[in-house]
């Protein structure tokens, strides 16, 4: 019976550790900012500095209104104003800089 006893308070002990340790293993580390370099930035062509946009390669950025199209006026960057860095949806949460620039930029509504 005592082994029983003793296997029962072992489990509980090991169960609470683990309820004990979640909320560490459900907090997300801070989002890293988005490479220019890394493939899924090449291909939509991603600037941090928007004035570096390839326009023979990407015209949607090119003339006038082009040059009003930076990642903190598209509708695919979230977190609120203010802050250079902000998490982008298309590259997955990753932070580009609000002066930035890619292909699929849409005007926020």
């Amino acid at each position: 019976m005592r082994e029983v006893s003793r296997e029962r308070r072992r489990v509980l002990k090991l169960a609470l550790g683990v309820l004990f340790l979640l909320p560490a293993a459900g907090r997300t580390m801070a989002p890293e900012r988005l490479s220019e370099s890394e493939p899924a930035a090449r291909a939509l062509g991603y600037r941090h500095d928007a004035d570096e946009v390839d326009v023979t390669r990407f015209p949607k950025r090119a003339g006038p209104e082009g040059a009003t199209q930076l990642c903190a006026n598209c509708r695919f960057l979230e977190g609120g104003p203010g802050k250079d860095w902000r998490p982008c949806s298309i590259f997955g949460g990753r932070l580009v800089h609000a002066r930035g620039w890619c292909n699929s930029w849409l005007p926020f509504e």
